[in-house]
């Protein structure tokens, strides 16, 4: 329920704003790269408020609703504040998982072949995830006598606020999300790692 009203408070500040744009004296240029600026923003932020922002936008054109200008910089501070972890997260994630490339994986033992690789079996270590970032064991590399070759290790990065209070409300729990080896093409990528190991 929290999620929801959240999401509809910050579309409705959204629309405000976007409104606001809209009614100001700007040239049209600068209008439209203002309202496409928080579009965009509010999109990346969170997706949810692009299908509800122009219920708002429609209700505020059709009867004509304009708010005081002293009123604008308050809602622009309340979107800065409530999509301020929201933004770190996004931001940290970008920088994480795509710049720095922080997941890798430990050769425990070397003592095989490229063709060993092949047969080698990867598992979940079942390691529980950390409430905060960082990097955590996700995988167990295990040769053909499963013995511990090798461990993976991924970047885990927890929501921030509204994303949080969204995954809370569908799943039960906090969220976040981790890059590092994912599905088939991720297991693909351990072995290519292994063997490069091996050069």
């Amino acid at each position: 329920m929290l999620a929801f009203i959240l999401i509809v408070i910050i579309s409705f500040a959204w629309a405000i704003v976007i409104n606001q744009i809209y009614l100001s004296n700007l040239n049209k240029s600068l209008k439209f790269i203002s309202i496409l600026s928080c579009v965009i923003i509010s999109t990346a932020l969170l997706m949810f408020p692009m299908f509800i922002m122009p219920i708002f936008l429609s209700i505020f054109h059709r009867k004509n609703i304009k708010f005081d200008k002293e009123f604008t910089p308050w809602v622009v501070l309340f979107l800065a504040i409530v999509n301020f972890d929201d933004a770190r997260f996004f931001i940290t994630y970008q920088y994480k998982c795509n710049i720095q490339k922080d997941n890798g994986i430990v050769a425990l033992d070397t003592n095989y072949t490229k063709h060993d690789v092949e047969k080698f079996r990867i598992l979940s270590s079942n390691e529980k995830l950390p409430n905060k970032i960082s990097r955590y064991h996700k995988y167990n590399i295990l040769d053909n006598k499963d013995n511990l070759v090798a461990k993976a290790y991924e970047i885990y990065i927890p929501y921030g606020m509204v994303f949080n209070e969204i995954h809370k409300a569908i799943m039960g729990k906090n969220g976040g999300k981790s890059c590092g080896f994912d599905g088939e093409k991720g297991d693909i990528e351990i072995k290519q790692i292994l063997k490069n190991k091996l050069k």
